[in-house]
């Protein structure tokens, strides 16, 4: 037995037994074949191949590219010897982040502030009315007038008696009036009357006596002041309007209204036809009233009188309580434009019922003006400072001869004495210029004194110049020369024997002439 587990023990030294054989089997106790070097090396294993990392960022990595110089080179190769996508980008990542911090930051700022001044601007508590702020101004407590407001006949009896008067037609909106007052038929203002009332009345008289009064309310004083001053333009140059009419002349009215125009005007015809407008405004209220009469004017102390309980009226709807007493004075005709000239609407008819003035823009003088008595050159001479010319001309009468017309020159001076020595100069030659020229006849007319702006007084002289060309022919001239502060006004109206102003009317033009002079800036 003991000899037995000695060789058991002999073998289990000598060598492992053969783990492939089937145990009891002589081969199970034969020692496990051994390989030789050469097969054990040739059996060792391949090692795995090496995997590029992966990574776990939510870009994916490029493809591995091909070396340029082969197109043999192992991808895997390339890759390796290129860095990782996060470190090639890594400062761009960075700048982005903080870039987008920034970003954050600013936002955050903007909505602060923001939250900050919307909160600071709310309202704050109103403060306790005063008795001023509480009071109602005229604006906000003014009410549309009524139809009562308007004229009656028995307003009217200041220019004919009460009986004499009928009232034609009453209206009550711009669209429903039927009728329009001289000279603003055409006016075009843009601006619309938040309330509008108009009557017409009229007599059975053989002057064709009647009147026109109209009231409108506008949104606000402005709207009603630019109306009036439109009114007033068109009303003070009717033939820009294309409507032959002349002013005869103009009066100062208050005590009626804040604001008053009057007007008196005349279509020169075979019965000249004359018109006297008064316009007044108080706050966004304006009255108009017109009266037409032939052959007369009617006085603008009738129409003040007749406004009187209709002004006081419409004052009261504009927040004025005080007592509306008009009072009624001379004045001179208002300014229009150009300031210091002629308008057309100055101008009188030669003939009855025919021809309509119109003025050319002013421009320097140049070239030859004058009769050739003037023995002196008006463009040249030595002294005005500005000399410029304006051309008015007459249309729609076929009996004008060819050359009629009228310019007027008008030189300016450094001072008045220097105006009136040129004026002087001037008088004398054409006074004597029959001594000079053979042919030459010269009728001096009366003198004429006038009263321009301000009380600025101003002087004329007028006179008739007749230069004979043949036995048969002359040229005739009616001259006007007129001088006030530093101004000196020279007219020529270039007449025919039979086509030319009366001596009467060529008064009137030099009293407007020096009245206009005056009127300049």
């Amino acid at each position: 037995m003991a000899a037995r587990g000695s060789d058991a023990v002999e073998s289990v030294v000598a060598g492992p037994a053969n783990p492939f054989a089937r145990p009891g089997s002589e081969a199970s106790e034969q020692a496990a074949p051994v390989e030789p070097e050469a097969a054990r090396a040739e059996s060792t294993p391949i090692p795995a191949p090496t995997l590029p990392r992966t990574s776990t960022s939510a870009i994916p990595s490029p493809a591995p590219r091909r070396s340029a110089m082969s197109s043999t080179s192992p991808v895997e190769a390339e890759a390796a010897d290129q860095p990782h996508w996060l470190d090639a980008h890594r400062r761009r990542l960075i700048g982005w982040a903080l870039g987008g911090l920034a970003v954050a930051l600013i936002l955050a700022l903007i909505a602060f502030f923001v939250a900050r001044g919307i909160r600071g601007t709310e309202p704050s508590p109103s403060p306790t009315p005063t008795a001023t702020s509480a009071s109602p101004s005229a604006s906000a407590s003014q009410e549309p007038t009524t139809v009562a407001d308007l004229l009656t006949p028995e307003d009217l009896t200041a220019i004919a008696p009460a009986a004499s008067w009928s009232e034609v037609a009453t209206t009550q909106s711009v669209a429903e009036h039927k009728s329009f007052a001289f000279c603003l038929t055409s006016l075009q203002t843009g601006v619309n009357p938040t309330h509008s009332l108009q009557r017409s009345l009229a007599t059975q008289n053989d002057d064709k006596l009647a009147a026109l009064h109209e009231i409108d309310i506008y949104a606000d004083e402005a709207a009603a002041s630019a109306v009036m001053q439109a009114r007033i333009g068109a009303l003070s140059n009717c033939a820009s309007e294309l409507v032959p009419a002349r002013i005869v002349g103009s009066s100062t009215v208050t005590g009626l209204a804040t604001q008053a125009f009057e007007i008196n005007l005349v279509t020169e015809d075979a019965t000249p036809d004359y018109r006297t407008l008064l316009l007044t405004q108080e706050g966004s209220a304006l009255q108009l009233l017109e009266v037409r009469r032939l052959g007369e004017t009617v006085p603008a102390e009738a129409l003040a009188t007749a406004l009187v309980r209709p002004q006081q009226a419409v004052n009261k709807g504009q927040g004025v309580e005080a007592e509306v007493k008009p009072v009624v004075a001379a004045g001179i005709v208002p300014p229009a434009e150009p300031a210091g000239w002629l308008v057309p609407s100055d101008l009188p008819r030669v003939r009855p019922g025919a021809g309509l003035w119109s003025a050319s823009g002013q421009q320097p003088l140049s070239g030859t003006f004058g009769t050739g008595c003037e023995n002196m050159s008006l463009v040249t001479e030595s002294g005005p400072t500005e000399r410029e010319l304006t051309h008015y001309q007459l249309a729609q009468d076929d009996q004008a001869p060819a050359l009629f017309g009228l310019d007027q020159a008008v030189f300016t001076f450094e001072s008045p004495e220097a105006a009136g020595a040129f004026n002087k100069k001037l008088v004398e030659n054409i006074s004597s210029c029959k001594s000079r020229l053979l042919g030459s006849t010269i009728k001096e007319l009366p003198a004429v004194s006038s009263t321009g702006k301000d009380g600025a007084a101003a002087s004329s002289r007028i006179f008739q110049i007749t230069r004979s060309q043949s036995e048969d022919k002359a040229n005739n001239w009616q001259a006007t020369i007129t001088v006030t502060g530093p101004r000196v006004s020279y007219s020529l109206v270039t007449v025919a024997e039979t086509y030319k102003f009366s001596d009467a009317q060529l008064a009137q033009v030099a009293d407007r002439i020096a009245v206009r002079l005056t009127q300049a800036g």
